[in-house]
């Protein structure tokens, strides 16, 4: 059992991760090559304790499930990482479409863009000095691609799926590899067991 419940702790303490904000880097990535590394070092360890057989062992079955569970959770991380940096990166291109759709119609002095959003659906406002001399408010409608079908004036409104597929998948994470670990054990105990 001495490696057993080490190796056992250290896949729960790598779900910890699913629970960080998705802009915590340093926190999610240190936390993934950590429980890697220690699993690693922990599993050569079994192996170099136990006789050297012929055959495949329950604790090698045992350590290579950890194994892959504690090393697809860093890259459960890498995936959310990388989209959400697509989703920014579409934010920025959705602001910059507003500011120039606003610059030719004579609204070159916006002073803020304020983003809002919602369960499924997000709203960025674009906030000129005209806008607020005149209490001119305009609603526009951005589509998919960006494209606006209204005209600017002074201030925009632009609604747009927001898609937090980072958020969604940290979510998923949080129930999938919990469950699918505890099922792994229901499998794993009893035939381990009768063996015995």
């Amino acid at each position: 059992m001495e490696h057993y419940v080490p190796s056992f702790l250290l896949v729960i303490l790598s779900w910890v991760s699913f629970w960080l904000s998705i802009d915590a880097t340093p926190a999610r990535a240190s936390l993934g090559i950590t429980t890697v590394l220690t699993l690693t070092t922990l599993s050569s360890s079994a192996r170099t304790q136990l006789p050297k057989v012929s055959y495949t062992k329950a604790i090698d079955i045992w350590m290579l499930v950890c194994s892959f569970f504690v090393f697809a959770a860093l890259l459960e991380f890498a995936v959310a990482s990388y989209l959400d940096i697509l989703e920014k990166s579409r934010v920025a291109r959705i602001k910059a479409q507003i500011r120039e759709q606003a610059e030719p119609e004579g609204a070159q002095d916006i002073i803020g863009l304020r983003l809002a959003t919602t369960n499924g659906s997000g709203e960025l406002t674009a906030f000129c000095q005209s806008c607020r001399k005149n209490k001119q408010r305009r609603r526009s409608r951005f589509h998919g691609n960006g494209t606006n079908n209204g005209e600017c004036s002074g201030a925009q409104k632009v609604t747009y799926e927001n898609k937090r597929n980072s958020t969604n998948i940290d979510k998923f994470s949080r129930v999938l590899f919990p469950l699918a670990f505890s099922l792994f054990n229901a499998v794993y105990w009893p035939s381990y067991l009768y063996e015995l």
